[in-house]
């Protein structure tokens, strides 16, 4: 099968920036290979074996150490399994799983019942927010709870705005080379910008067949199956899954649906005190489960 990176040395550079950002984090961690029937799955486990799980999956285009660093501090409280996603520039296996069938959520599913998890609090962000969903619908009887940070799969943003503000900077990007380009991309899609993320984007796009999946939308019948509280957080500001009108979707969609917050001023990436607001609310969801 034919990578999705262009050479050997591509790979490597993403790689060792997978492996820069995870060191950066100064946890104690090990390493898991999950075997599916899929594809192998790498894991990233941190914090304390008799803490509650935490199962955290990123979004697309990224890895299991971003995701883990939105969220830092959690592993004092929770046993967090970071999982990065097939087919991603990660240390998982090269290999794209159908978002139109129940493929994500059976793979969840093994991934669960293998490491024998059970009343894991999910938390998704973005293309792992779908997968979350997926996972719901399939079996739901492994997660107690869901955190879903801008889920993909429930709306979808203005295609013209999506075409100018993602589409044609990462384009120009693609073929000038330019930085400035980029940097458009990342003012449009991320409520701050640093340096780690401009330079794993400039290396990614350049060097990785990246193509964005055809997620579909749920529907009224799927999300009645879904009997788990949901937490779902959006971003005012991004164009990609416009917060306002996915939070309004999400009322009228999820029966089980708990508690929903709209982050002020910020874009499809959110700041560190959006991700501090965010690990407020697990934090009390921890503390009042356990009275």
């Amino acid at each position: 099968m034919q990578s999705f990176f262009i050479n050997q040395e591509s790979k490597k550079a993403i790689i060792d920036l997978y492996y820069k950002k995870l060191q950066s984090l100064n946890l104690d961690f090990e390493f898991l290979t999950v075997e599916t029937s899929f594809g192998d799955a790498n894991i990233i486990i941190t914090g304390n074996a008799n803490n509650p799980p935490l199962v955290l999956v990123h979004g697309e285009n990224s890895c299991a150490p971003i995701a883990i660093e939105k969220l830092k501090e959690l592993e004092e409280k929770f046993r967090i399994y970071a999982i990065d996603i097939l087919g991603q520039p990660n240390l998982s296996e090269e290999v794209i799983l159908n978002p139109k069938t129940d493929d994500y959520g059976k793979w969840m599913y093994e991934i669960l019942s293998r490491l024998q998890i059970y009343k894991a609090y999910f938390v998704g962000i973005s293309l792992g927010g779908f997968i979350g969903l997926k996972s719901l619908i399939y079996n739901q009887n492994r997660i107690f709870q869901a955190f879903l940070i801008h889920p993909a799969g429930i709306v979808n943003g203005n295609r013209f705005e999506v075409f100018v503000k993602a589409y044609l900077p990462f384009t120009s990007f693609k073929i000038q080379k330019k930085t400035i380009c980029l940097k458009q991309f990342m003012k449009n899609t991320y409520t701050n910008e640093d340096a780690f993320t401009l330079k794993f984007l400039s290396k990614l796009f350049l060097t990785y067949r990246t193509k964005r999946l055809s997620i579909p939308l749920m529907t009224t019948q799927e999300a009645q199956i879904i009997t788990i509280p949901l937490n779902i957080i959006a971003a005012k500001d991004d164009y990609l899954f416009p917060g306002e009108k996915l939070l309004n979707r999400a009322q009228k969609l999820f029966p089980s649906l708990k508690k929903t917050i709209l982050l002020e001023n910020s874009k499809h990436f959110p700041s560190k005190d959006d991700y501090d607001r965010i690990k407020e609310l697990i934090l009390e969801t921890l503390i009042t489960s356990k009275k």
